[in-house]
């Protein structure tokens, strides 16, 4: 757990490639930091990952979405 330096608690915060890496640090250290989430990725077992993490560490809110296609302008 990181050290918390701001406090989001009633806040939400939206993150795009949580599954893994940066998109998965950024997602937990928001939530230690108290906000609820929305994460977002195409890697569906990683995203699930983050959000069983981040409701298992943080007791947070965790709302999540996986696009099953890849958009046409990829």
């Amino acid at each position: 757990m990181a050290a918390q330096i701001f406090d989001l608690s009633g806040k939400v915060s939206v993150v795009s490639g949580a599954a893994q890496g940066m998109g998965r640090a950024m997602s937990v250290a928001l939530a230690e930091s108290g906000s609820d989430m929305a994460i977002i990725d195409l890697n569906e077992s990683g995203l699930s990952d983050t959000a069983s993490h981040i409701r298992r560490s943080e007791e947070r809110r965790v709302g999540k979405e996986c696009r099953s296609r890849r958009s046409p302008y990829h």
